[in-house]
């Protein structure tokens, strides 16, 4: 029988389930980032934010070009949040509240409490984490079919970590750094499907963004698939270039969801030389 549970965890998880999330990096690397642990992190690319809520720093700045992820943190943050008493696991209430979501993006309602209830809700019934747009800019990612439905109802611990930090909707290069920032890039994945949200983010965005980090002096993390192109983006700019097997989870097949290889580089510091002392 399918049902919704309620999950608490002894440390904090991302509220998202996401499709490229780094909560499996942080799991196995969060103590590498500890010579860091006074500097501001900033997260270009937010996402389901499983970086800073593993590390809980004091001064996060989480940026987005996706509204709807935006609006629904700074919810959290504003203590506005909560859940609807209508959340049912089932395939016509997913495509209900999804034409709903739709009508609201159509009528250019997207901030507020409902907008996030909605974009939350379709994330956590949706496919694995997938979150979609197609060109007019409406949410097409499809139903789930779970069993079961695991959801966070300690609000209040993220209430409490998100009062420090600046949750922002722009593009990366509109970003203002201080000297005293650390910059953690996970961007949509080169290859892999490029309608994150309306605005296309294609290999063009992915020049642009080694342009926009050389121009920084900060520390930066950056992560993507090891296509043969950002291969030789990352290795003709100059950055250092590491591997790590991932999982994979976003194949519908649960057969072919085995490890796959993933691209780490840094800039301005040794990824290299950090994680030999941990």
């Amino acid at each position: 029988m399918n049902d919704l549970v309620v999950k608490k965890d002894k440390n904090l998880s991302p509220l998202f389930k996401w499709a490229g999330g780094k909560r499996w990096f942080m799991q196995r690397y969060s103590t590498a980032f500890n010579p860091f642990a006074n500097l501001r992190m900033v997260e270009p690319f937010a996402g389901g934010l499983a970086f800073s809520v593993t590390l809980q720093p004091k001064h996060v700045l989480a940026n987005d070009i996706n509204p709807h992820l935006i609006n629904f943190y700074n919810q959290v943050k504003e203590k506005k949040f909560f859940l609807p008493t209508d959340l049912i696991l089932s395939k016509k209430y997913y495509y209900a509240i999804r034409a709903e979501f739709n009508d609201l993006i159509t009528l250019n309602q997207i901030q507020g409490l409902r907008p996030a209830q909605l974009f939350w809700m379709l994330n956590r019934l949706g496919f694995n984490g997938l979150c979609r747009f197609n060109r007019d800019g409406l949410y097409n990612t499809p139903f789930g079919y779970y069993k079961k439905i695991f959801l966070q109802f300690e609000w209040s611990k993220y209430e409490e970590i998100f009062q420090s930090w600046t949750f922002t909707h722009n593009h990366f290069e509109e970003i203002k750094l201080t000297n005293n920032d650390f910059l953690f890039c996970d961007p949509p994945y080169d290859g892999a499907f490029p309608f994150y949200s309306k605005e296309l983010f294609d290999f063009t965005q992915h020049q642009k963004l080694v342009s926009w980090i050389k121009k920084q002096g900060n520390p930066v993390l950056i992560m993507n698939h090891p296509t043969p192109r950002i291969l030789e983006l990352y290795a003709d700019e100059g950055l250092e270039i590491s591997f790590l097997m991932a999982p994979r989870t976003l194949s519908a097949n649960m057969g072919s969801r085995g490890p796959t290889q993933e691209l780490i580089a840094s800039y301005n510091f040794s990824w290299k030389d950090l994680i030999k002392r941990i």
